[in-house]
Protein backbone atom coordinates (compact mmCIF):
# COMPACT_ATOMS: atom_id res chain seq x y z
CA UNK A 1 0.00 0.00 0.00
CA UNK A 2 1.27 3.80 -0.88
CA UNK A 3 -0.25 6.45 0.78
CA UNK A 4 1.17 10.20 0.27
CA UNK A 5 0.18 11.85 3.23
CA UNK A 6 0.01 15.15 1.56
CA UNK A 7 -1.71 19.04 2.48
CA UNK A 8 -2.66 20.02 -1.43
CA UNK A 9 -5.94 20.71 -1.52
CA UNK A 10 -8.18 20.03 -4.88
CA UNK A 11 -9.22 23.44 -5.66
CA UNK A 12 -7.98 27.10 -5.87
CA UNK A 13 -10.00 29.85 -5.39
CA UNK A 14 -9.32 33.12 -7.19
CA UNK A 15 -7.88 35.69 -4.30
CA UNK A 16 -6.90 38.55 -7.45
CA UNK A 17 -3.79 36.91 -6.03
CA UNK A 18 -2.61 35.10 -9.32
CA UNK A 19 -1.73 36.15 -12.15
CA UNK A 20 -0.26 34.54 -15.26
CA UNK A 21 1.88 35.73 -18.43
CA UNK A 22 -1.17 34.17 -20.50
CA UNK A 23 -0.12 34.14 -24.28
CA UNK A 24 -2.46 33.03 -26.47
CA UNK A 25 -2.20 29.72 -28.05
CA UNK A 26 -3.53 26.84 -30.55
CA UNK A 27 -5.19 24.59 -28.40
CA UNK A 28 -6.22 21.47 -30.61
CA UNK A 29 -9.94 21.65 -29.02
CA UNK A 30 -12.99 23.23 -29.86
CA UNK A 31 -14.63 26.41 -27.44
CA UNK A 32 -16.96 25.13 -25.34
CA UNK A 33 -17.10 23.73 -21.46
CA UNK A 34 -14.31 21.77 -19.98
CA UNK A 35 -11.43 22.86 -22.31
CA UNK A 36 -14.13 21.93 -25.08
CA UNK A 37 -13.31 17.74 -24.18
CA UNK A 38 -15.78 15.33 -25.15
CA UNK A 39 -17.69 14.28 -22.05
CA UNK A 40 -17.06 11.17 -20.33
CA UNK A 41 -19.86 8.72 -19.84
CA UNK A 42 -20.01 5.82 -16.66
CA UNK A 43 -16.27 5.09 -17.82
CA UNK A 44 -13.30 7.30 -16.41
CA UNK A 45 -11.69 9.03 -19.16
CA UNK A 46 -7.85 10.84 -18.80
CA UNK A 47 -9.17 14.53 -19.27
CA UNK A 48 -7.33 16.27 -21.82
CA UNK A 49 -4.67 13.72 -22.52
CA UNK A 50 -1.59 16.06 -24.40
CA UNK A 51 -2.67 19.25 -23.35
CA UNK A 52 -3.77 19.04 -19.51
CA UNK A 53 -2.88 15.53 -18.91
CA UNK A 54 0.47 14.82 -20.02
CA UNK A 55 3.56 12.53 -18.94
CA UNK A 56 4.28 14.77 -16.24
CA UNK A 57 2.27 14.59 -12.60
CA UNK A 58 -1.11 16.29 -12.27
CA UNK A 59 -3.63 17.38 -10.01
CA UNK A 60 -6.76 19.05 -10.77
CA UNK A 61 -7.16 22.06 -8.43
CA UNK A 62 -10.96 23.01 -10.03
CA UNK A 63 -13.00 25.40 -12.07
CA UNK A 64 -13.66 28.66 -11.75
CA UNK A 65 -15.62 31.92 -13.06
CA UNK A 66 -18.85 29.72 -13.95
CA UNK A 67 -16.46 27.13 -15.68
CA UNK A 68 -14.49 29.76 -17.62
CA UNK A 69 -11.02 29.12 -15.35
CA UNK A 70 -8.81 25.98 -14.98
CA UNK A 71 -6.48 25.54 -12.21
CA UNK A 72 -4.37 22.69 -11.81
CA UNK A 73 -0.86 21.79 -10.47
CA UNK A 74 1.70 20.13 -12.34
CA UNK A 75 5.29 18.14 -11.51
CA UNK A 76 7.63 16.67 -13.22
CA UNK A 77 7.57 12.72 -12.37
CA UNK A 78 11.30 12.79 -10.37
CA UNK A 79 10.27 16.21 -8.53
CA UNK A 80 11.45 15.71 -5.30
CA UNK A 81 10.38 19.56 -3.86
CA UNK A 82 7.61 19.60 -1.23
CA UNK A 83 4.32 20.06 -2.29
CA UNK A 84 4.10 23.61 -0.84
CA UNK A 85 6.37 24.47 -3.65
CA UNK A 86 5.12 22.33 -6.64
CA UNK A 87 4.36 24.69 -9.75
CA UNK A 88 0.44 25.82 -10.49
CA UNK A 89 -0.87 26.23 -14.07
CA UNK A 90 -3.80 27.69 -15.41
CA UNK A 91 -6.11 28.10 -18.92
CA UNK A 92 -8.90 30.51 -18.84
CA UNK A 93 -11.55 31.28 -21.88
CA UNK A 94 -10.38 34.63 -23.56
CA UNK A 95 -12.24 35.39 -26.31
CA UNK A 96 -14.43 32.33 -26.35
CA UNK A 97 -11.64 30.44 -26.80
CA UNK A 98 -9.27 28.22 -24.47
CA UNK A 99 -5.76 29.67 -24.08
CA UNK A 100 -2.66 27.49 -23.71
CA UNK A 101 -2.34 26.52 -19.70
CA UNK A 102 0.95 28.39 -18.50
CA UNK A 103 2.36 28.43 -15.78
CA UNK A 104 0.30 31.01 -12.79
CA UNK A 105 2.37 33.39 -11.24
CA UNK A 106 2.04 33.64 -7.49
CA UNK A 107 1.96 37.75 -5.94
CA UNK A 108 0.82 37.01 -3.03
CA UNK A 109 1.80 34.48 -0.31
CA UNK A 110 2.17 31.29 -1.05
CA UNK A 111 -0.61 29.64 0.74
CA UNK A 112 -3.19 31.29 -1.99
CA UNK A 113 -1.99 27.89 -3.58
CA UNK A 114 -4.04 26.07 -1.48
CA UNK A 115 -7.58 27.49 -1.07
CA UNK A 116 -10.33 26.09 -1.62
CA UNK A 117 -13.56 26.79 -2.90
CA UNK A 118 -16.48 26.79 -0.62
CA UNK A 119 -20.16 26.26 -1.82
CA UNK A 120 -21.09 29.97 -1.02
CA UNK A 121 -18.06 31.54 -1.96
CA UNK A 122 -17.05 33.44 1.02
CA UNK A 123 -15.34 31.06 3.40
CA UNK A 124 -12.32 29.24 2.11
CA UNK A 125 -10.66 26.78 3.97
CA UNK A 126 -7.45 25.61 3.17
CA UNK A 127 -4.51 22.47 4.52
CA UNK A 128 -1.06 24.18 5.20
CA UNK A 129 1.71 23.71 8.27
CA UNK A 130 2.04 25.31 11.32
CA UNK A 131 2.66 28.86 10.30
CA UNK A 132 1.74 30.38 7.28
CA UNK A 133 5.03 31.18 6.09
CA UNK A 134 5.37 27.32 5.04
CA UNK A 135 7.37 26.41 8.18
CA UNK A 136 6.55 23.67 10.71
CA UNK A 137 6.87 19.94 10.56
CA UNK A 138 5.63 18.25 7.38
CA UNK A 139 3.66 15.51 9.08
CA UNK A 140 1.98 18.02 10.99
CA UNK A 141 -0.63 20.29 9.07
CA UNK A 142 -3.11 21.83 10.16
CA UNK A 143 -6.92 23.58 8.66
CA UNK A 144 -6.37 26.98 7.89
CA UNK A 145 -9.52 29.46 6.58
CA UNK A 146 -10.05 32.80 4.94
CA UNK A 147 -13.16 34.65 5.04
CA UNK A 148 -14.23 37.25 2.56
CA UNK A 149 -15.11 40.56 3.81
CA UNK A 150 -15.55 44.01 2.17
CA UNK A 151 -12.10 44.82 1.46
CA UNK A 152 -11.27 41.16 0.35
CA UNK A 153 -9.72 38.21 1.64
CA UNK A 154 -9.02 38.13 5.34
CA UNK A 155 -5.34 37.23 6.93
CA UNK A 156 -6.08 33.47 7.03
CA UNK A 157 -6.48 32.28 10.64
CA UNK A 158 -5.44 28.21 12.08
CA UNK A 159 -8.89 26.71 12.84
CA UNK A 160 -7.94 25.86 16.94
CA UNK A 161 -9.18 22.41 18.74
CA UNK A 162 -10.67 20.26 18.14
CA UNK A 163 -10.58 20.31 14.18
CA UNK A 164 -6.68 20.70 14.49
CA UNK A 165 -4.26 18.36 16.22
CA UNK A 166 -0.91 17.49 16.89
CA UNK A 167 -1.64 14.90 14.25
CA UNK A 168 -2.06 14.56 9.77
CA UNK A 169 -5.22 17.29 9.75
CA UNK A 170 -6.07 17.68 6.10
CA UNK A 171 -8.71 17.52 2.94
CA UNK A 172 -11.33 19.96 4.34
CA UNK A 173 -14.37 19.53 1.97
CA UNK A 174 -17.03 22.45 3.29
CA UNK A 175 -20.58 21.69 2.66
CA UNK A 176 -23.34 24.18 2.15
CA UNK A 177 -24.45 24.56 5.73
CA UNK A 178 -21.08 24.69 7.32
CA UNK A 179 -20.26 21.32 7.98
CA UNK A 180 -16.42 20.82 7.57
CA UNK A 181 -15.36 17.44 6.55
CA UNK A 182 -11.86 16.61 6.67
CA UNK A 183 -9.50 13.20 7.30
CA UNK A 184 -7.22 12.88 10.25
CA UNK A 185 -4.72 10.14 11.78
CA UNK A 186 -5.10 11.70 14.96
CA UNK A 187 -5.58 9.54 18.54
CA UNK A 188 -8.87 7.45 18.77
CA UNK A 189 -9.23 6.53 15.39
CA UNK A 190 -10.52 3.60 14.09
CA UNK A 191 -7.67 3.22 11.38
CA UNK A 192 -4.54 5.00 10.20
CA UNK A 193 -6.74 7.60 8.53
CA UNK A 194 -9.91 8.49 9.65
CA UNK A 195 -12.90 10.66 8.04
CA UNK A 196 -14.04 13.12 10.75
CA UNK A 197 -17.23 16.30 10.33
CA UNK A 198 -17.22 19.09 12.58
CA UNK A 199 -19.93 21.56 13.22
CA UNK A 200 -21.17 23.99 15.99
CA UNK A 201 -23.04 21.98 18.45
CA UNK A 202 -26.30 23.51 20.54
CA UNK A 203 -23.69 25.43 22.84
CA UNK A 204 -22.34 27.01 19.43
CA UNK A 205 -18.74 25.35 20.26
CA UNK A 206 -17.43 23.20 17.56
CA UNK A 207 -17.76 19.21 17.59
CA UNK A 208 -15.79 16.82 16.38
CA UNK A 209 -16.47 13.73 15.33
CA UNK A 210 -15.77 10.09 13.64
CA UNK A 211 -17.81 9.30 10.93
CA UNK A 212 -18.00 6.07 12.81
CA UNK A 213 -17.13 2.66 11.91
CA UNK A 214 -19.84 2.54 9.11
CA UNK A 215 -17.01 4.12 6.95
CA UNK A 216 -14.13 4.70 8.70
CA UNK A 217 -11.68 1.00 8.69
CA UNK A 218 -8.65 -0.09 10.21
CA UNK A 219 -7.34 0.80 7.37
CA UNK A 220 -6.55 4.66 5.67
CA UNK A 221 -10.08 6.45 4.78
CA UNK A 222 -9.27 10.03 3.42
CA UNK A 223 -9.88 12.96 0.85
CA UNK A 224 -12.87 13.41 1.53
CA UNK A 225 -15.50 15.41 -0.70
CA UNK A 226 -18.98 16.45 0.63
CA UNK A 227 -22.25 17.15 -1.40
CA UNK A 228 -22.98 20.77 -0.87
CA UNK A 229 -26.27 19.13 1.05
CA UNK A 230 -24.59 16.38 2.80
CA UNK A 231 -26.52 13.94 0.78
CA UNK A 232 -23.64 11.76 0.07
CA UNK A 233 -19.88 11.68 0.35
CA UNK A 234 -17.09 10.18 -1.91
CA UNK A 235 -13.97 9.03 -0.23
CA UNK A 236 -10.23 7.03 -0.86
CA UNK A 237 -10.07 3.96 1.11
CA UNK A 238 -7.06 1.00 0.66
CA UNK A 239 -9.42 -1.46 2.35
CA UNK A 240 -9.07 -4.71 1.52
CA UNK A 241 -11.17 -5.55 -1.64
CA UNK A 242 -10.55 -2.98 -4.19
CA UNK A 243 -9.60 -3.22 -7.29
CA UNK A 244 -6.04 -1.23 -6.41
CA UNK A 245 -4.24 0.34 -3.68
CA UNK A 246 -6.55 3.34 -3.26
CA UNK A 247 -10.07 3.34 -4.61
CA UNK A 248 -12.87 5.58 -4.71
CA UNK A 249 -16.10 5.00 -2.22
CA UNK A 250 -19.13 6.57 -2.26
CA UNK A 251 -21.53 6.43 1.08
CA UNK A 252 -24.92 8.12 1.06
CA UNK A 253 -26.54 10.07 4.35
CA UNK A 254 -29.31 8.31 5.72
CA UNK A 255 -32.95 9.93 7.03
CA UNK A 256 -31.69 9.62 10.39
CA UNK A 257 -28.37 11.06 9.88
CA UNK A 258 -25.93 7.88 9.50
CA UNK A 259 -24.42 6.95 6.95
CA UNK A 260 -24.84 3.56 4.15
CA UNK A 261 -22.02 1.18 4.11
CA UNK A 262 -19.75 2.76 1.45
CA UNK A 263 -20.05 0.75 -1.92
CA UNK A 264 -16.92 1.09 -4.09
CA UNK A 265 -17.14 3.01 -7.39
CA UNK A 266 -16.20 -0.12 -9.88
CA UNK A 267 -14.34 -1.03 -12.21
CA UNK A 268 -15.16 1.58 -14.68
CA UNK A 269 -14.04 4.05 -12.40
CA UNK A 270 -11.21 2.94 -10.20
CA UNK A 271 -7.80 0.72 -11.63
CA UNK A 272 -5.25 -1.11 -10.21
CA UNK A 273 -3.50 1.37 -8.87
CA UNK A 274 -3.83 4.36 -6.82
CA UNK A 275 -6.86 6.36 -7.19
CA UNK A 276 -7.39 9.57 -5.17
CA UNK A 277 -8.78 12.98 -4.75
CA UNK A 278 -12.43 13.45 -5.98
CA UNK A 279 -14.34 16.47 -6.45
CA UNK A 280 -17.53 17.09 -8.00
CA UNK A 281 -17.91 20.02 -10.21
CA UNK A 282 -19.88 22.94 -9.39
CA UNK A 283 -22.43 21.73 -12.10
CA UNK A 284 -22.76 18.51 -10.17
CA UNK A 285 -22.31 16.75 -13.78
CA UNK A 286 -19.02 15.07 -13.80
CA UNK A 287 -16.57 13.30 -10.89
CA UNK A 288 -12.62 14.23 -11.29
CA UNK A 289 -9.94 12.53 -9.40
CA UNK A 290 -6.26 11.40 -9.59
CA UNK A 291 -5.01 8.15 -10.76
CA UNK A 292 -1.59 6.27 -11.88
CA UNK A 293 -2.53 3.49 -13.28
CA UNK A 294 -0.65 5.26 -16.24
CA UNK A 295 2.55 5.02 -14.35
CA UNK A 296 2.17 8.69 -13.16
CA UNK A 297 -0.68 10.80 -11.44
CA UNK A 298 -3.18 12.14 -14.27
CA UNK A 299 -6.76 13.86 -13.79
CA UNK A 300 -9.51 11.70 -15.01
CA UNK A 301 -13.08 12.87 -15.05
CA UNK A 302 -16.34 10.33 -15.43
CA UNK A 303 -20.11 11.23 -15.66
CA UNK A 304 -21.07 11.92 -12.05
CA UNK A 305 -24.31 9.22 -12.48
CA UNK A 306 -21.60 6.59 -11.51
CA UNK A 307 -22.70 8.19 -8.02
CA UNK A 308 -26.13 8.37 -8.52
CA UNK A 309 -26.42 4.60 -10.02
CA UNK A 310 -25.35 3.97 -6.31
CA UNK A 311 -27.85 5.86 -4.21
CA UNK A 312 -29.71 3.58 -1.72
CA UNK A 313 -33.72 3.39 -2.94
CA UNK A 314 -36.53 4.18 -0.41
CA UNK A 315 -36.94 1.72 2.14
CA UNK A 316 -39.81 0.89 1.90
CA UNK A 317 -39.75 0.13 -2.00
CA UNK A 318 -37.33 -2.39 -1.31
CA UNK A 319 -39.61 -4.27 1.38
CA UNK A 320 -42.21 -4.23 -1.63
CA UNK A 321 -39.35 -5.61 -3.80
CA UNK A 322 -38.24 -8.40 -1.80
CA UNK A 323 -41.57 -9.70 -0.73
CA UNK A 324 -42.93 -9.50 -4.10
CA UNK A 325 -39.85 -11.30 -5.60
CA UNK A 326 -40.29 -8.72 -8.53
CA UNK A 327 -38.79 -7.71 -11.85
CA UNK A 328 -36.49 -4.65 -10.60
CA UNK A 329 -35.25 -7.37 -7.75
CA UNK A 330 -33.83 -9.71 -10.50
CA UNK A 331 -31.91 -6.95 -12.45
CA UNK A 332 -30.23 -5.93 -9.40
CA UNK A 333 -32.24 -3.06 -7.45
CA UNK A 334 -31.24 -4.63 -4.24
CA UNK A 335 -27.82 -4.09 -5.42
CA UNK A 336 -28.10 -0.44 -5.53
CA UNK A 337 -28.76 -0.31 -2.47
CA UNK A 338 -31.44 -1.89 -0.64
CA UNK A 339 -28.97 -4.58 1.18
CA UNK A 340 -27.55 -1.62 2.74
Amino acid sequence: MRLALHGSGTAILLLGALTACQPRGDIPVSAGPYLGQEPPGATAEVFAPGLVSTEANEILFGFFDDGAVLFFERTPVDFEDDWIHAPVYQSRIEDGIWTTPVRAVVTGRPWFNEYRDAPEGMVVHFPWRKNLDGSGPSRDIDIWRSVKGPEGWAEPERLGEPVNTQAFDSWPSLAGNGALYFFSNREGGLGGLDLYRAAPGNDLEVVVENLGSVINTEHHDHDPFIAPDESYIVCCSDRPGGYGENDLFVSFRRPDGGWTAPRNLGGDVNTAADDTRPTVTADGRFLFFVSDVSGNRNIHWVDSTVIEALRPVDPDECQDQRSNDSVSVAVGRIGTGCDL
